[in-house]
């Protein structure tokens, strides 16, 4: 017999053995296990129960065995004798708690007598399929499901019908889960009530209210109880609940698989036709479920999940399994008035919409619809996705302001609701980053990538939506702070990503940037403008990408003095770019016309369309400007203000794209100056101390050309050398242009002359180094 130390059941798992038993069979068995009321006989004392089963130890049978036996039957004698006969011959399974081998418990097992009114058994039915549950959670349920009536005695009140329940033993304590206090109804229990009341009136009815009301808990609380979404998911799946589980799906994404990978394998696994059907969005989720059960054939844990949902959504792979619904099906429903809470407004499909229209270029229309469909109701889950899409089709839309708002508005709740391993939080972050920098919010910058490079976010699902993002906002400030090394690195990591995706555009900006602070020779300058344009490719690119890679262009141009080349990139750019118009006003300070671009940079000083960043390099240019007529003084003041400015959005890249002759002079001059002082400060770490950055100042850009005149053609003179360059002679062109040679050769010496050249080949040369003739 067991000793008396043998008292608190425990619960571990135990290897399996074969009990021996002492116990009659039938009718005689079903009165000896209960009491006088006709209730089933309920032992609360572990000696108690293994002496009245006439159970003894054996090297056959473990303490730890009968414990979960005791635990599981709730210390109902009825259930337990059915486990023991039906194993008499058999071992025990190592865990009790097994839904499956419960359910085969109960159907052999007799209705037992629980002494309770039928509405409290009702609502016990209705427990009894949640695993484990808070006593919150309980109350919730029992508050939830209006179609458990209060038949037979019972009470709608909550709390008094969870007393009864708890004090009849049919609810008992499961133990501290997460840091909180959970109830269960005991397996064998809860299999039994399930099995006898499952054909019962109004039962499927409570099964669809209480499914829902879990998905309501479970998006409106704070954090998500994993046993309650399990509860859900195979509650949803076993009723056949298909728009339970889409709402589901839409509620929490993919990070259901890593919150209850189990549950999530079983509720969207081998789907029947009907449901594929009746809700094709769950063909997404399906198909997940299916490589993960491929994946994890040897068991289920927490890292090989994460790891198989990262192989399943590895960039390039996701999107081509994503449904996509005709556009007339999104546009017509979204039309159409806005639907009452708790409908669905087509979550996927207008995820799909939005992503489709952003591979087409069409991000204004893609922000569009997004911040009309996250105006509707819906799902957190879906609400926080679609609202982090929309501020990318925003970014891209030229509109970085609002996309940053929108990115801070949604990162509140994502972090609250964060799983290990999903992108969500990652992405927002990665995103801010990105368009802080853009916006020239360098502190906000560093703040989030230094929250991702310390943070343990990775390996992730969606990778493609994180890292990106964060190669080129860390290459940026990498830029800032002219870490060239720092700056190739993060180029190289995001050359050699699978897929970028909107965000290619900035493989070729940012490798021409590195190529106008680095290069040494006017050839080797030439050559990386040249080798960036292979990474040119994917969805069509936005205004915002198109104006940066003119803008790119643009300033290769202008470092190897083809004012003209430069000139026609900034025809392509959007008329009130920011890019494009600190882009005319350096043209106009290399091209020697320095009276326009002091009065352009004045201009523009102050329009609502720069950033601070455009600011201070205006005030840079404005600078070289002034100290190039001879207006030493104020060169030196403008440039303290680009040099504060540049303290203030903690980049240097504003005095760094400067011709190195001016830069040099200028650093000269404010030396003494105290804004040096701000700017050592605002990049103290990065430089062993102020001679060290200046030193680095003084050295990059070396090759950039300080002065490029650019001559003024006429249309005629532009059609001569357009001649010229199609390799015509004197008499070929005198015929073309119906003049007579002497007037031709005339003509051709006045346009040496604009070029400063002496003959045909030498003008030829020229002009095409100054862009007027494009390259073959």
């Amino acid at each position: 017999m067991f000793s008396d130390s043998w008292t608190n059941p425990g619960g571990a798992s135990a290897a399996g053995g074969v009990p021996g038993a002492e116990t009659g069979r039938g009718s005689s068995k079903d009165a000896a296990d209960r009491d006088s009321d006709g209730r089933d006989e309920v032992i609360r004392d572990l000696r108690e129960f293994v002496s009245r089963l006439g159970l003894r130890e054996s090297a056959r049978v473990s303490k730890e065995q009968i414990a979960q036996l005791f635990e599981a039957s709730a210390g109902r004698l009825s259930l337990a004798r059915t486990v023991i006969e039906v194993l008499r011959d058999a071992p025990l399974p190592t865990d009790m708690s097994l839904r499956s081998f419960a359910d085969y418990i109960a159907t052999l097992t007799p209705t037992p007598n629980l002494g309770l009114a039928e509405g409290d058994i009702r609502f016990a039915t209705m427990l009894s399929h949640l695993s484990a549950f808070t006593k919150q959670s309980a109350l919730f349920a029992i508050a939830s499901v209006p179609s458990v009536t209060a038949d037979g005695g019972g009470s709608k009140d909550a709390e008094n019908i969870l007393m009864r329940l708890r004090m009849s033993g049919v609810v008992v304590s499961a133990g501290e889960i997460d840091d909180r206090q959970h109830l269960q109804i005991p397996g064998l229990l809860a299999a039994k009530l399930r099995h006898d009341f499952e054909d019962a009136d109004g039962h499927g009815e409570a099964i669809e209210q209480l499914s829902a009301a879990l998905l309501d808990q479970l998006e409106n609380s704070q954090s998500t109880d994993p046993a309650l979404l399990a509860d859900a998911l195979i509650l949803a799946r076993q009723a056949r609940l298909w728009s339970t589980l889409v709402r589901a799906q839409e509620a929490f994404g993919l990070s259901t698989f890593l919150l209850v990978p189990q549950a999530s394998c079983t509720a969207f696994g081998s789907l029947p036709a009907e449901a594929l059907e009746a809700e094709p969005t769950l063909n997404f989720f399906a198909m997940i479920a299916e490589g993960l059960r491929d994946r994890l054939e040897d068991g289920i844990d927490e890292k090989r999940v994460r790891e198989a949902l990262v192989a399943a959504t590895h960039p390039g792979q996701l999107w081509k399994h994503f449904p996509g619904p005709a556009s007339a099906k999104v546009e017509s429903e979204l039309d159409g008035p806005p639907p009452v809470q708790g409908e669905r407004a087509g979550y996927f499909a207008v995820l799909r919409r939005i992503v489709d229209l952003s591979g087409e270029g069409r991000h204004p229309e893609a922000a569009a619809l997004g911040l009309d469909w996250s105006a509707r109701p819906a799902g957190r889950r879906a609400h926080l996705v679609i609202r982090f899409i929309t501020a990318v089709s925003l970014f891209h839309a030229s509109d970085p302001r609002r996309a940053l708002s929108i990115l801070h508005e949604i990162e509140t709740p994502a972090r609250d609701n964060h799983i290990d391993g999903d992108f969500l939080l990652p992405a927002i972050m990665a995103w801010s980053a990105l368009v802080a920098v853009h916006c020239g919010d360098h502190d906000t910058a560093d703040d989030y990538l230094t929250q991702l490079t310390d943070g343990p976010w990775f390996p992730l699902i969606l990778d493609e939506l994180v890292h990106p993002a964060q190669h080129i906002a860390a290459a940026k400030r990498a830029l800032d702070r002219l870490d060239l090394d720092l700056a190739r690195e993060e180029f190289r990591a995001l050359a050699d990503y699978p897929e970028n995706r909107s965000l290619w555009v900035f493989l070729p900006v940012i490798g021409r940037m590195i190529a106008v602070l680095s290069a040494a020779t006017e050839s080797g300058l030439l050559f990386a403008n040249d080798d960036v344009e292979k990474h040119r490719g994917g969805p069509e690119t936005s205004a915002t990408g198109a104006d940066l890679l003119s803008a790119s262009r643009g300033m290769v141009f202008i470092g190897l003095g083809r004012l003209k080349l430069a000139e026609l990139e900034l025809a392509r750019m959007s008329p009130l770019s920011d890019e494009r118009i600190v882009l005319s006003v350096r043209i106009e300070l290399v091209a020697g016309r320095y009276e326009s671009a002091i009065s352009l940079a004045d201009t523009w000083f102050y329009n609502e369309v720069l950033t601070p960043l455009r600011r201070a390099e205006l005030a840079a240019i404005k600078a070289a400007a002034l100290l190039r007529v001879g207006r030493v003084s104020d060169a030196v003041a403008e440039f303290g203000t680009a040099v504060g400015l540049c303290s203030w959005v903690g980049s240097l890249l504003p005095l760094a794209f400067l011709p190195q002759q001016d830069r040099i002079d200028l650093i000269d001059l404010t030396t003494s100056s105290a804004a040096w002082d701000e700017i050592n400060l605002a990049f103290a770490g990065f430089f062993r101390g102020r001679e060290e950055f200046m030193d680095r100042l003084r050295s990059v850009g070396a090759i950039s050309v300080h002065h490029a005149s650019l001559p003024q053609l006429s249309a005629a003179e532009t059609q001569l050398l357009d001649c010229l360059a199609e390799g015509l002679s004197i008499a070929q062109i005198s015929r073309e242009l119906h003049q007579v040679t002497g007037t031709v050769k005339n003509r051709l010496s006045a346009l040496y002359r604009k070029f400063g050249v002496s003959n045909k080949a030498e003008v030829i040369a020229r002009a095409r180094s100054m862009g007027f003739i494009m390259p073959v």
